[in-house]
């Protein structure tokens, strides 16, 4: 029974060795006071053990970032605008309208079309095309101009306002940058529907009409009918009211320009009994289209 006693010592107990050398003893393992060897080597091996797992963790999640950032590089179709002169108003044929976007992006040969259609708002809003006026791709950063007759196919379009719808699409599933602005087609003339003699409403001038009064001191123009309510621009200084008498002499006056009505008004009235008989009312209008 000792001889198995003293065995289990030497295996379960550390032998200390009597020498004071720190160079002898530095590497040999720490016991406790009861001589059992601990292992502290097992316990930082641990800690560097975790450590580790968590720099791999980190890098890890740096790299799923950086396979997102991609996703963002679509293209952008950032402005749309419509123009004829200053407004979105056009006669077409040699008077077209100038249909100007830009599209800002990284990715080149981007597929874009231009279509002509009718828009309806609303909850269900929808957009049904009349045709298409351009296609073709866009490059980054690039602004495209196309310029439209009021033709679709070579035909032309009836007299209102349109939808100018713009369509880049950048190959990203289900995503197209879509932009679109109203155009208003008006080929046709103006048609007066109010002159009147001295400004009153019961002395309207027509063709044929009898007026009766003491004296014709003006003649004003004050609307007309062409198909829209604010289409006559009565305010340009390009129109022009003349007025002869049977003769073909030309009976002088001066204008009056003001935004809802034209005033022709005579240096010398009407007011004599040889002055009666037949007169020829001449009106050069323009509507904000220019026709």
């Amino acid at each position: 029974m000792s001889k198995n006693t003293d065995m289990y010592g030497v295996v379960r107990k550390s032998q200390p060795i009597p020498n004071s050398s720190a160079e002898l003893t530095k590497n040999l393992p720490e016991t406790n006071r009861r001589g059992w060897v601990t292992q502290p080597v097992k316990k930082a091996a641990q800690k560097q053990s975790i450590k580790k797992a968590n720099f791999l963790f980190f890098l890890s999640f740096v790299s799923l970032v950086i396979l997102t950032m991609p996703t963002t590089l679509w293209a952008d179709l950032i402005s749309l605008t419509v123009d004829s002169g200053g407004d979105n108003r056009f006669r077409g044929g040699v008077d077209r309208l100038r249909i100007i976007f830009t599209v800002d992006d990284e990715d080149d040969e981007d597929p874009y079309i231009v279509e002509v259609g009718d828009f309806t708002p609303g909850e269900n809003a929808r957009f049904d095309s009349r045709g298409v006026i351009e296609q073709g791709n866009v490059s980054a950063n690039e602004t495209v101009n196309v310029f439209w007759d009021g033709t679709i196919d070579g035909a032309k379009l009836p007299d209102r306002t349109y939808t100018i719808r713009v369509t880049v699409d950048d190959g990203a599933p289900a995503e197209e940058e879509v932009l679109q602005a109203e155009a208003i087609l008006d080929s046709s003339a103006p048609r007066v529907s109010e002159v009147l003699a001295n400004n009153d409403s019961s002395m309207r001038i027509t063709h044929g009409s009898f007026i009766s009064a003491p004296q014709l001191k003006s003649i004003v123009v004050t609307g007309a009918d062409d198909g829209g309510a604010d289409t006559l621009d009565l305010g340009n200084r390009r129109n022009t009211v003349f007025l002869r008498n049977a003769q073909q002499a030309v009976v002088q006056g001066t204008l009056n320009y003001d935004e809802n009505s034209l005033t022709f008004t005579l240096v010398d009235p009407l007011d004599d009994p040889s002055e009666n008989g037949t007169y020829t009312l001449i009106l050069i209008l323009i509507d904000k289209a220019g026709n």
